[in-house]
Protein backbone atom coordinates (compact mmCIF):
# COMPACT_ATOMS: atom_id res chain seq x y z
CA UNK A 1 0.00 0.00 0.00
CA UNK A 2 1.30 3.44 -0.89
CA UNK A 3 2.30 5.79 1.89
CA UNK A 4 0.52 9.17 1.80
CA UNK A 5 2.22 12.06 3.57
CA UNK A 6 0.99 15.63 4.01
CA UNK A 7 3.47 18.13 2.62
CA UNK A 8 3.34 21.83 3.39
CA UNK A 9 6.14 24.32 3.93
CA UNK A 10 5.12 26.96 6.42
CA UNK A 11 6.90 29.27 8.87
CA UNK A 12 7.88 27.59 12.12
CA UNK A 13 5.58 29.92 14.04
CA UNK A 14 2.50 29.16 11.89
CA UNK A 15 -0.02 27.47 14.17
CA UNK A 16 -1.52 24.16 13.14
CA UNK A 17 -1.86 20.69 14.70
CA UNK A 18 1.33 19.66 12.93
CA UNK A 19 3.23 22.69 14.22
CA UNK A 20 2.16 21.94 17.78
CA UNK A 21 3.30 18.35 17.47
CA UNK A 22 6.62 19.52 16.06
CA UNK A 23 7.10 21.89 19.00
CA UNK A 24 6.27 19.16 21.51
CA UNK A 25 8.58 16.64 19.84
CA UNK A 26 11.54 19.00 19.85
CA UNK A 27 10.88 20.18 23.40
CA UNK A 28 10.75 16.58 24.67
CA UNK A 29 14.08 15.65 23.07
CA UNK A 30 16.38 16.38 25.99
CA UNK A 31 19.42 15.02 24.15
CA UNK A 32 19.18 17.32 21.15
CA UNK A 33 21.56 20.26 20.81
CA UNK A 34 19.70 23.45 20.02
CA UNK A 35 20.98 26.87 19.09
CA UNK A 36 19.91 29.87 21.21
CA UNK A 37 17.54 30.86 18.39
CA UNK A 38 15.73 27.53 18.59
CA UNK A 39 15.55 27.75 22.37
CA UNK A 40 14.00 31.21 22.09
CA UNK A 41 11.43 29.83 19.65
CA UNK A 42 10.52 26.77 21.73
CA UNK A 43 10.15 28.80 24.92
CA UNK A 44 7.81 31.24 23.18
CA UNK A 45 5.77 28.59 21.39
CA UNK A 46 5.23 26.43 24.47
CA UNK A 47 4.04 29.51 26.35
CA UNK A 48 1.67 30.95 23.76
CA UNK A 49 0.18 27.49 23.25
CA UNK A 50 -0.57 27.55 26.98
CA UNK A 51 1.39 24.38 27.80
CA UNK A 52 2.39 24.92 31.42
CA UNK A 53 3.73 21.46 32.30
CA UNK A 54 5.61 21.08 29.03
CA UNK A 55 7.10 24.56 29.46
CA UNK A 56 8.32 23.77 32.97
CA UNK A 57 9.76 20.42 31.92
CA UNK A 58 11.58 21.99 28.98
CA UNK A 59 12.97 24.87 31.06
CA UNK A 60 14.20 22.44 33.71
CA UNK A 61 15.85 20.15 31.17
CA UNK A 62 17.65 23.12 29.59
CA UNK A 63 18.49 24.89 32.83
CA UNK A 64 22.26 24.83 32.32
CA UNK A 65 22.06 26.14 28.77
CA UNK A 66 19.62 28.87 29.76
CA UNK A 67 21.89 29.91 32.63
CA UNK A 68 24.69 30.70 30.18
CA UNK A 69 22.63 33.44 28.52
CA UNK A 70 21.04 36.36 30.35
CA UNK A 71 18.82 36.98 27.32
CA UNK A 72 17.53 33.41 27.37
CA UNK A 73 16.95 33.55 31.10
CA UNK A 74 14.96 36.78 30.76
CA UNK A 75 13.00 35.25 27.87
CA UNK A 76 12.12 32.13 29.87
CA UNK A 77 11.29 34.18 33.00
CA UNK A 78 9.02 36.48 30.98
CA UNK A 79 7.03 33.67 29.43
CA UNK A 80 6.78 31.69 32.67
CA UNK A 81 5.29 34.78 34.26
CA UNK A 82 2.86 34.99 31.35
CA UNK A 83 1.71 31.42 32.03
CA UNK A 84 1.35 32.19 35.73
CA UNK A 85 -0.78 35.19 34.85
CA UNK A 86 -2.95 32.97 32.62
CA UNK A 87 -3.42 30.62 35.58
CA UNK A 88 -4.62 33.53 37.69
CA UNK A 89 -6.99 34.60 34.94
CA UNK A 90 -8.54 31.27 33.89
CA UNK A 91 -7.62 28.71 36.53
CA UNK A 92 -4.69 26.65 37.72
CA UNK A 93 -5.40 23.66 35.48
CA UNK A 94 -6.33 25.56 32.32
CA UNK A 95 -3.86 23.68 30.12
CA UNK A 96 -5.81 20.44 30.53
CA UNK A 97 -8.98 22.14 29.25
CA UNK A 98 -7.61 23.70 26.07
CA UNK A 99 -9.52 22.87 22.88
CA UNK A 100 -6.64 21.98 20.57
CA UNK A 101 -9.05 21.27 17.70
CA UNK A 102 -9.06 25.05 17.27
CA UNK A 103 -5.61 24.75 15.72
CA UNK A 104 -7.22 23.22 12.64
CA UNK A 105 -6.96 25.34 9.53
CA UNK A 106 -10.67 25.72 8.77
CA UNK A 107 -13.02 28.35 10.23
CA UNK A 108 -14.64 27.15 13.46
CA UNK A 109 -17.63 28.32 15.48
CA UNK A 110 -17.62 27.87 19.25
CA UNK A 111 -21.25 28.00 20.46
CA UNK A 112 -21.24 28.58 24.20
CA UNK A 113 -24.41 27.01 25.55
CA UNK A 114 -27.76 28.70 25.14
CA UNK A 115 -28.62 30.33 21.84
CA UNK A 116 -26.89 33.68 21.70
CA UNK A 117 -27.66 36.78 19.69
CA UNK A 118 -24.07 37.97 20.09
CA UNK A 119 -21.13 36.82 17.98
CA UNK A 120 -17.43 37.55 18.37
CA UNK A 121 -15.30 37.07 15.26
CA UNK A 122 -11.58 36.42 15.76
CA UNK A 123 -9.34 37.32 12.82
CA UNK A 124 -5.92 35.67 13.04
CA UNK A 125 -2.47 36.92 12.22
CA UNK A 126 -0.52 35.58 9.25
CA UNK A 127 0.65 32.89 11.67
CA UNK A 128 -2.88 31.60 12.30
CA UNK A 129 -2.90 32.78 15.91
CA UNK A 130 -3.76 35.96 17.79
CA UNK A 131 -0.32 36.56 19.31
CA UNK A 132 -1.35 33.62 21.50
CA UNK A 133 -2.81 30.34 20.27
CA UNK A 134 -6.48 30.03 19.39
CA UNK A 135 -7.06 27.35 22.08
CA UNK A 136 -5.59 29.62 24.76
CA UNK A 137 -7.51 32.65 23.51
CA UNK A 138 -10.70 30.57 23.50
CA UNK A 139 -10.16 29.62 27.15
CA UNK A 140 -9.81 33.29 28.10
CA UNK A 141 -12.94 34.20 26.12
CA UNK A 142 -15.07 31.35 27.51
CA UNK A 143 -16.36 33.17 30.62
CA UNK A 144 -17.87 35.84 28.36
CA UNK A 145 -20.39 33.25 27.09
CA UNK A 146 -20.37 34.83 23.65
CA UNK A 147 -20.40 32.63 20.55
CA UNK A 148 -17.06 32.91 18.78
CA UNK A 149 -16.21 32.44 15.12
CA UNK A 150 -12.52 31.75 14.60
CA UNK A 151 -11.47 32.67 11.06
CA UNK A 152 -8.25 31.09 9.86
CA UNK A 153 -5.24 32.18 7.86
CA UNK A 154 -3.79 29.83 5.28
CA UNK A 155 -0.37 30.47 3.83
CA UNK A 156 -1.61 28.98 0.59
CA UNK A 157 -3.38 32.27 -0.12
CA UNK A 158 -1.10 34.62 1.82
CA UNK A 159 -3.27 35.23 3.55
CA UNK A 160 -6.73 36.75 3.07
CA UNK A 161 -6.61 40.07 1.33
CA UNK A 162 -8.41 38.17 -1.41
CA UNK A 163 -11.03 36.82 0.98
CA UNK A 164 -11.36 34.87 4.20
CA UNK A 165 -10.71 31.16 3.84
CA UNK A 166 -13.99 29.25 3.65
CA UNK A 167 -16.08 32.34 2.96
CA UNK A 168 -15.22 33.39 -0.58
CA UNK A 169 -12.37 34.39 -2.87
CA UNK A 170 -12.68 38.16 -2.55
CA UNK A 171 -12.93 40.37 0.52
CA UNK A 172 -16.30 41.73 -0.54
CA UNK A 173 -17.70 38.25 -1.17
CA UNK A 174 -16.37 37.06 2.17
CA UNK A 175 -18.06 39.94 3.98
CA UNK A 176 -21.31 39.14 2.17
CA UNK A 177 -21.15 35.45 3.09
CA UNK A 178 -20.18 36.14 6.71
CA UNK A 179 -23.05 38.61 6.96
CA UNK A 180 -25.46 36.01 5.58
CA UNK A 181 -24.09 33.44 8.03
CA UNK A 182 -24.71 35.82 10.94
CA UNK A 183 -28.27 36.45 9.78
CA UNK A 184 -28.97 32.73 9.33
CA UNK A 185 -27.82 32.02 12.88
CA UNK A 186 -29.80 34.88 14.37
CA UNK A 187 -26.81 36.98 15.44
CA UNK A 188 -27.97 40.57 15.80
CA UNK A 189 -24.75 41.88 17.37
CA UNK A 190 -21.38 41.26 15.73
CA UNK A 191 -18.08 42.06 17.43
CA UNK A 192 -14.58 41.52 16.05
CA UNK A 193 -11.04 41.27 17.39
CA UNK A 194 -7.82 41.20 15.42
CA UNK A 195 -4.18 41.22 16.47
CA UNK A 196 -1.16 42.30 14.43
CA UNK A 197 -1.85 41.67 10.73
CA UNK A 198 -5.38 40.63 11.67
CA UNK A 199 -6.08 44.11 13.05
CA UNK A 200 -6.25 45.79 9.67
CA UNK A 201 -8.78 43.23 8.46
CA UNK A 202 -10.75 43.39 11.70
CA UNK A 203 -11.31 47.08 11.02
CA UNK A 204 -12.18 46.42 7.38
CA UNK A 205 -14.64 43.61 8.17
CA UNK A 206 -16.08 45.57 11.08
CA UNK A 207 -16.94 48.43 8.75
CA UNK A 208 -18.34 46.05 6.13
CA UNK A 209 -20.62 44.34 8.66
CA UNK A 210 -21.46 47.38 10.78
CA UNK A 211 -19.98 45.68 13.85
CA UNK A 212 -20.91 46.86 17.33
CA UNK A 213 -17.35 46.71 18.64
CA UNK A 214 -13.93 46.07 17.13
CA UNK A 215 -10.78 45.62 19.21
CA UNK A 216 -7.35 45.65 17.57
CA UNK A 217 -4.00 44.90 19.17
CA UNK A 218 -0.76 46.04 17.57
CA UNK A 219 -2.48 46.74 14.27
CA UNK A 220 -1.34 48.44 11.09
CA UNK A 221 -3.19 51.11 9.14
CA UNK A 222 -2.18 49.88 5.70
CA UNK A 223 -1.59 46.34 4.47
CA UNK A 224 1.72 47.01 2.76
CA UNK A 225 3.28 47.45 6.18
CA UNK A 226 3.16 43.64 6.23
CA UNK A 227 5.02 43.38 2.93
CA UNK A 228 7.68 41.00 4.22
CA UNK A 229 5.00 38.31 4.17
CA UNK A 230 3.38 39.20 0.86
CA UNK A 231 4.40 39.89 -2.68
CA UNK A 232 3.82 43.52 -3.52
CA UNK A 233 1.97 42.70 -6.76
CA UNK A 234 -0.48 40.66 -4.71
CA UNK A 235 -1.13 43.57 -2.36
CA UNK A 236 -1.26 46.15 -5.12
CA UNK A 237 -3.86 44.10 -6.97
CA UNK A 238 -5.99 43.77 -3.86
CA UNK A 239 -5.76 46.98 -1.84
CA UNK A 240 -2.79 48.98 -3.03
CA UNK A 241 -1.12 51.47 -0.70
CA UNK A 242 -4.34 52.82 0.76
CA UNK A 243 -4.86 53.34 4.47
CA UNK A 244 -7.75 51.67 6.25
CA UNK A 245 -9.77 54.89 6.38
CA UNK A 246 -9.61 55.16 2.59
CA UNK A 247 -10.79 51.58 2.15
CA UNK A 248 -13.54 51.53 4.76
CA UNK A 249 -16.07 53.79 6.44
CA UNK A 250 -14.95 53.26 10.03
CA UNK A 251 -17.90 55.30 11.28
CA UNK A 252 -20.06 52.25 10.53
CA UNK A 253 -18.47 50.54 13.54
CA UNK A 254 -20.10 51.30 16.86
CA UNK A 255 -16.90 51.52 18.92
CA UNK A 256 -13.27 50.78 18.08
CA UNK A 257 -10.77 49.98 20.83
CA UNK A 258 -7.14 50.09 19.71
CA UNK A 259 -4.17 48.95 21.79
CA UNK A 260 -0.45 49.27 21.09
CA UNK A 261 2.90 49.09 22.82
CA UNK A 262 5.04 52.21 22.90
CA UNK A 263 8.15 50.31 21.78
CA UNK A 264 6.90 49.63 18.25
CA UNK A 265 6.56 52.77 16.17
CA UNK A 266 4.31 51.24 13.50
CA UNK A 267 1.75 50.23 16.10
CA UNK A 268 1.89 53.67 17.73
CA UNK A 269 1.31 55.18 14.29
CA UNK A 270 -1.90 53.16 14.08
CA UNK A 271 -3.16 54.63 17.36
CA UNK A 272 -2.33 58.15 16.24
CA UNK A 273 -4.11 57.57 12.94
CA UNK A 274 -7.26 56.10 14.51
CA UNK A 275 -7.58 58.87 17.10
CA UNK A 276 -9.05 61.13 14.40
CA UNK A 277 -12.29 59.11 14.56
CA UNK A 278 -14.81 59.97 17.31
CA UNK A 279 -15.82 56.31 17.81
CA UNK A 280 -12.26 55.25 18.70
CA UNK A 281 -10.64 54.81 22.11
CA UNK A 282 -6.92 54.08 22.30
CA UNK A 283 -4.61 52.68 24.94
CA UNK A 284 -0.82 52.84 24.81
CA UNK A 285 0.99 50.25 26.92
CA UNK A 286 4.41 51.34 28.19
CA UNK A 287 7.43 49.05 28.08
CA UNK A 288 6.14 46.59 25.49
CA UNK A 289 6.55 46.19 21.75
CA UNK A 290 4.35 44.38 19.27
CA UNK A 291 3.00 41.66 21.59
CA UNK A 292 0.71 44.06 23.39
CA UNK A 293 -2.10 41.53 23.85
CA UNK A 294 0.19 39.26 25.89
CA UNK A 295 1.08 42.23 28.10
CA UNK A 296 -2.59 43.06 28.60
CA UNK A 297 -3.45 39.47 29.54
CA UNK A 298 -0.58 39.45 32.03
CA UNK A 299 -2.23 42.47 33.66
CA UNK A 300 -5.54 40.60 33.98
CA UNK A 301 -7.19 41.78 30.77
CA UNK A 302 -10.19 39.52 30.05
CA UNK A 303 -11.77 41.37 27.11
CA UNK A 304 -14.10 43.51 29.24
CA UNK A 305 -15.35 45.29 26.12
CA UNK A 306 -17.47 42.21 25.42
CA UNK A 307 -18.92 41.68 28.88
CA UNK A 308 -22.71 41.39 28.71
CA UNK A 309 -23.19 44.42 30.96
CA UNK A 310 -21.19 46.54 28.50
CA UNK A 311 -22.82 45.11 25.40
CA UNK A 312 -26.48 45.79 26.19
CA UNK A 313 -28.20 48.92 27.33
Amino acid sequence: MANIEDIAFQPAAYHSPRQLQHVLTRAADHNATYSPEVLFELIEQLAIHGLVNEFDEFATSREQQLARSKALMRHAFHYRNFLSDCEKLIGKDFSAKLEFDLLNEVPQLVARGEKSERLLIVIPTFYNNAMLSMPLLNAILDPLKIDTLFLKATHATLPYYDGFYGFGHTRDKSAEVIGAFCASRGYTEVNIIGASSGGFLALWLGAALGARRVCVYGSDIRPTMQSKHLSRPHIARSVGEKEIGELSDLSRIGTIHAFAGNMRSRDVECLTYLERYPNVTTELEIGVGHLVLLKLISKGYDFPEFQVAKSHH
